[in-house]
């Protein structure tokens, strides 16, 4: 439904909550849950959120126009990086790769997002094909985009875990359903945490 919430994520200080839905990004007091600051009305949905390590931007993905300096530039079907202050004005476009479920490393100096290749369920099960989604780490100094994962299922939802040298995710690296595994990112071994199946 128009307004249902699809993401949202806590400030580092807890004061705040960033909430996206269909066509806006909004941020609301945590105690009162009053909204604050300006509505960000946006061209497009906004599938995650999260917010820089020093509590000033919101990172966000969004199915947006495409910029021209796209490869699947004119569609709005695959989301893209964005970030705005938490002060207010326009949205800044981090690159044009479709990326989703972004988390910012603890050190502010990375961004780990899922790479969306192809529109389909996210949540799919047993999805062995070229569209399978892998996990990517973008240098914010640098530029630079690193593939940290490459399997023929599913990998969803990263998150850091405490530091800059691994992350927490679900894969589908055994071949069977979503399972929790950590990744080491210096040796790329992943050890499974849970073993689940369907």
């Amino acid at each position: 439904p128009q307004g249902a919430f699809l993401s949202f994520a806590f400030s580092p200080d807890g004061a705040l909550v960033a909430a996206g839905d269909h066509s806006s990004l909004r941020l609301f007091r945590r105690q009162s849950g009053r909204e604050v600051g300006p509505r960000r009305d946006l061209e497009g949905y906004v599938c995650s959120v999260d917010f820089s390590p020093d509590g000033e931007r919101v990172l966000f993905s969004s199915a947006r126009t495409d910029s021209v300096e796209s490869s699947y530039f004119p569609t709005g079907a695959l989301p893209e990086l964005y970030e705005v202050a938490v002060t207010g004005g326009a949205p800044r476009m981090l690159f044009t790769n479709p990326a989703g479920e972004a988390r910012w490393c603890p050190d502010g100096r990375q961004i780990v997002y899922r790479e969306e290749k192809a529109y389909e369920n996210e949540w799919r099960q047993r999805d062995v094909n070229a569209f399978a989604r892998d996990i990517w780490i973008y240098d914010t100094a640098s530029g630079r985009h690193r593939r940290v994962t490459e399997n023929p299922g599913g990998d969803h939802a990263p998150v850091w875990d405490g530091d800059d040298s691994t992350l927490l995710m679900l894969s589908e690296i055994d071949g069977d359903s979503f399972n929790l595994r950590r990744l080491d990112l210096a040796s790329g071994d992943s050890t499974p945490l849970t073993g689940h199946r369907v």
